[in-house]
């Protein structure tokens, strides 16, 4: 059984699932940076993905086509380099077994980063604040 849909989500649902992350990291227990870590990452990837559509880039179907698609719709550096951010964070947070205080610093790192994603994916999509 395949378990990936045979039609990538469209650019209205990722931005739906970004906002409903985004909503969901307000009631995340802030004891547990792991998850605060993830939920970071996996909102920064359906907003910045949302934006590779707008740019012409279709839906990837991996993290690896994913970045491919960002340099080539040229995503600014600064927002790239954010997006790398969560997603190495999460891969530390989820994978590594990292003791909490290293994890809580990395949340607050995810924290900056995906403001950036986020700030940068709302004007680009002239979404309001």
């Amino acid at each position: 059984m395949n378990r990936h849909r045979e039609t990538p989500p469209t650019l209205e649902q990722r931005l739906n699932q970004a906002e409903l992350n985004w909503q969901y990291l307000k009631t995340v227990d802030t004891g547990h940076p792991d998850w605060g870590i993830t939920v970071k990452f996996y909102t920064g990837m359906h907003y910045i993905t949302a934006v590779a559509i707008r740019l012409g880039a279709p839906s990837p179907h991996s993290h690896g086509e994913r970045f491919e698609y960002l340099e080539r719709v040229r995503i600014p550096r600064e927002v790239r380099k954010a997006f790398s951010l969560l997603y190495e964070n999460s891969l530390t947070a989820r994978y590594k077994c990292e003791p909490f205080d290293l994890l809580f610093e990395l949340n607050d790192l995810a924290t900056d980063a995906l403001d950036t994603v986020r700030n940068y994916a709302r004007k680009l999509l002239q979404l309001e604040n």
